[in-house]
């Protein structure tokens, strides 16, 4: 037997694990764990940026043992990764007999398979218990993989639970699992557009864009798009998501304003074609002499709910949930289309910069209306990282270290500002500024 370093393990963590109120993961969780542990599945949500620290808590409220077992790179194939299973050093020698009996057998049913599994796992444990395959999209997805864990899950005895964590989990089997009640999804309520397994209907596809993640990433039905065959189809595929109607000749004045119009049109197409063989969907349809939305396909876009959430609270001033505020700085992880130079999307990505400014102010507001003046100071910071002309928020930074007692920061801040001020503009501070200033070191 292989020695490993898979153990049985039990989680007892909740505290110290991220910044809660930025996760918001405890909300989330205490609305579903309540039902948790009647789920076959629980499906830690793949695009979430804090997916273990998800997993612990939900270990941690459940309050069972667990077998952890990550798979490895090399375990690509259903049948490589149960017989590296069922003889993994965690668990006893008599383990997987029905599933290394099937292994054995020439021209091998999947159905079988997960019938064996399940039957394995029933006599692992007579009491409840987890067990968590980490890193599952490592497993190449097909058809046979999809039945498997459908006809697992129909198997699989009641106190047995299996968490899966991966970050390329496909939609399927998982979107349908859920429907049917037997699998739970652990953080996608926070998920760009409601998520990949929110719509009740399997058969619209779904397409992520991620233009705020720095690497401008797109996923079909879970799948990354890996290639675009050069930049055109995916500079073109982001401008259709963002110009929800736009004619031809739009397209051809930004993309190809020197080309002929006949020229410009075999262009398109082909780029248009290109895109759709890619993304396994036309994700729009021509309607009255204006490209729009397709109408079979779900778009889950980062950029357009992170406008949703800004305009949402600054149309609401006295509402002083910070929720919105929050979810937007947790979208906002680099700039728009960093590295795209068209103006279109430069145009948009100062309008997301100037929102997400206003997050971070928002945020330390909250804070500072808290007395939280440590949390307050670190979004105030980072909004001056942003912007450092914004003199209000360096007036922000030197109250706080002014009631703290730190006076020496008060005026490295002030200094920092003038510098700049002079620098870039060849001006003084505001007398605002200059006079709060005044007022802090004559106070000493």
């Amino acid at each position: 037997r292989k020695r490993t370093k898979y153990y049985l393990i039990q989680y007892e963590v909740r505290k110290n694990i991220m910044k809660a109120s930025e996760l918001l993961a405890e909300s989330e969780l205490d609305k579903t764990l309540e039902h948790l542990s009647e789920y076959s599945f629980i499906i830690t949500y793949p695009r979430h940026r804090y997916r273990r620290a998800l997993l612990a808590l939900a270990l941690s409220e459940l309050r069972r043992p667990a077998y952890y077992y990550p798979l490895q790179p090399h375990q690509r194939s259903l049948v490589k990764w149960l017989s590296d299973f069922i003889n993994d050093a965690q668990f006893p020698n008599d383990f997987g007999h029905n599933t290394s009996q099937v292994l054995e057998q020439r021209g091998i049913l999947v159905e079988e398979l997960a019938e064996a599994l399940a039957s394995d796992l029933n006599a692992l444990r007579k009491t409840s218990y987890s067990l968590i395959l980490d890193n599952l999209d490592y497993l190449l997805y097909d058809k046979g993989l999809e039945t498997f864990f459908r006809e697992l899950a129909h198997y699989l005895p009641k106190h047995v639970q299996i968490i899966i964590d991966g970050y390329q989990l496909r939609r399927q089997p998982w979107h349908d699992l859920k429907v049917l009640g037997k699998a739970a999804i652990l953080g996608g309520t926070e998920a760009v557009g409601g998520g990949l397994f929110h719509s009740d209907d399997p058969k619209r596809g779904q397409i992520e864009f991620y233009a705020l993640s720095g690497h401008s990433r797109v996923m079909s039905d879970g799948k990354t798009i890996n290639t675009w065959d050069g930049t055109l189809p995916r500079n073109l595929c982001y401008y259709f998501i963002e110009k929800e109607m736009v004619t031809r000749q739009q397209v051809f004045d930004v993309f190809w304003p020197h080309l002929g119009i006949k020229e410009a049109t075999n262009v398109f197409h082909v780029t248009k074609r290109k895109i759709s063989e890619k993304l396994g969907y036309d994700i729009t349809r021509y309607s009255n002499g204006f490209y729009v939305p397709a109408d079979d396909v779900d778009i889950l876009y980062d950029a357009r709910e992170f406008e949703h959430l800004i305009a949402e609270t600054l149309e609401n001033p006295d509402n002083t949930n910070p929720q919105n505020w929050y979810r937007a700085i947790q979208l906002y992880r680099h700039p728009y289309l960093e590295g795209l130079d068209m103006d279109w999307a430069i145009e948009k990505r100062q309008k997301l910069r100037e929102g997400y400014i206003q997050a971070l102010i928002g945020l330390g507001r909250y804070h500072w209306a808290l007395k939280e003046s440590e949390h307050a100071l670190g979004y105030f910071q980072r909004a001056v990282a942003e912007q450092p002309n914004r003199e209000d928020i360096h007036r922000n930074i030197m109250q706080i270290y002014y009631e703290a007692g730190q006076l020496d920061r008060v005026v490295s801040q002030y200094k920092m500002l003038e510098s700049l001020l002079q620098r870039e503009y060849d001006i003084l501070p505001s007398r605002e500024t200059r006079n709060l200033f005044a007022t802090f070191v004559n106070s000493q």
